[in-house]
C-alpha cells in the first residue's frame, strides 16, 4: 500500500482541487493529467494512487471525479475547432475505454467484421434546424 501522505479524502479532495486550478491558470500551460496529480500529492508512482483508491469508497469516488474530469478536458479538446485531436484521442481509447471501431459478431458470438466510426457530426458550426 502506499505511504499515508494523503491523510483523508478531505485531503484528497483538496489537494486535487489545488492541482486541478493549478492546470487552470494560463501562466502554467499544462494540461492535468494523472501522472501530474500523483507527483502533486506527493507520490513517486502511479500504482500510489490507484492504491490510495482501495482505502474505501470515499477515497475511490474523488479519484474516480478526477478521472471523469480528465475525460471531459481531452472531449471539450475535441469540441474545440483548431484544437490538436490525437493526443486527446489517444488518451481517451488508452485511459478511458473509447473506441473508434465497433465488433460485429454473429448470433454465436463470431466475429464477423468491424465498423469503424471515421467522422462524427458533432453539431459544430451547424446552421440550427427551422
Amino acid at each position: 500500500m502506499a505511504e499515508a501522505i494523503i491523510k483523508s479524502p478531505e485531503e484528497l479532495r483538496e489537494k486535487i482541487a489545488l492541482y486541478v486550478q493549478e492546470c487552470k491558470d494560463p501562466k502554467n500551460k499544462r494540461k492535468p493529467t494523472q501522472a501530474g496529480l500523483t507527483l502533486a500529492l506527493g507520490y513517486s508512482n502511479v500504482g500510489c494512487i490507484r492504491d490510495l483508491g482501495r482505502r474505501g469508497d470515499d477515497y475511490k469516488n474523488e479519484l474516480s471525479r478526477f478521472k471523469l474530469y480528465l475525460e471531459d478536458d481531452r472531449n471539450q479538446i475535441l469540441l474545440t475547432p483548431g484544437q490538436p485531436t490525437v493526443g486527446a484521442m489517444f488518451d481517451l481509447k488508452c485511459n478511458h475505454g473509447y473506441d473508434d471501431g465497433r465488433k460485429l459478431t454473429d448470433a454465436d458470438g463470431k466475429a464477423i467484421g468491424i465498423v469503424y466510426i471515421t467522422n462524427i457530426d458533432r453539431g459544430i458550426n451547424k446552421e440550427p434546424e427551422k
